[in-house]
Parts: C-alpha cells; structure tokens; sequence
C-alpha cells in the first residue's frame, strides 16, 4: 500500500508540475512531497511553494485568474496516471487531483490485492 500510495504522489507531482504556468521555472521546479507517518498510516502531502516577501506566488498562480503568456500556451500540459491531459494553468494541483483520484484509488487497491493474493 505504501509503494503504491508513493507512486500516486509521484504521479500527482509530476502531472501538476507539468501542468503549471511557465515563465523561469521556478513555480515548477518548486514540488515537493512531505511524507508523515502516524498510527493511522502513510499521509503524502504533495505541494509547490515559491515565498518572496510573505507572498507565495505558487498559492497566487494556483487560485488567481490570470492570461498565460507565451511560454504557458506552448506547453503541453500534463499527462496522469490515467492517460488523462491536464492543460496549463490556474488549479495546477487540484484539478490533477479531482482528475486522478479514482485512478489513484484502484492502483492502490489493485497493489494492496496483488500483495494479499486476491
């Protein structure tokens, strides 16, 4: 379940990172994974974080309306775990997620099967 779970985090990070406005760079070469392990298990918290000043301009490019520059429009966008596209722009993450999550959900299940012999 662990291995799986690591995969979809993987995925997630990869697809939204794809999927971000470009300009530098810097917004997507900003993804981390923040792993935390409790007695309820395995939490993978996937995030992007650009801080200048107090400001953190990947929460700006995530939820602001904004016209993508040049750059953004000639990039492809990402592709999930499902084969689904992610065009570039605004909710970079959340809609990777919302797309994703079923997909997410039956590999770590189809996994979990696999390990128990179901």
């Amino acid at each position: 379940a662990e291995l799986a779970l690591q995969d979809c985090a993987d995925d997630l990070e990869r697809t939204a990172a794809d999927t971000t406005p470009i300009d530098k760079g810097t917004l997507t070469r900003s993804s981390y994974q923040e792993r935390t392990q409790n007695g309820d298990g395995l939490k993978i918290t996937v995030e992007f974080a650009v801080r200048e000043n107090g400001f953190n301009y990947a929460v700006y490019m995530h939820e602001a309306t904004y016209e993508l520059g040049e750059q953004s429009k000639a990039r492809s966008g990402g592709v999930g775990m499902s084969g689904q596209v992610y065009r570039v722009g605004r909710k970079y993450l959340q809609r990777v997620i919302d797309g994703e999550q079923t997909t997410y959900y039956n590999h770590i299940a189809t996994m979990v099967r696999r390990v128990a012999g179901v």
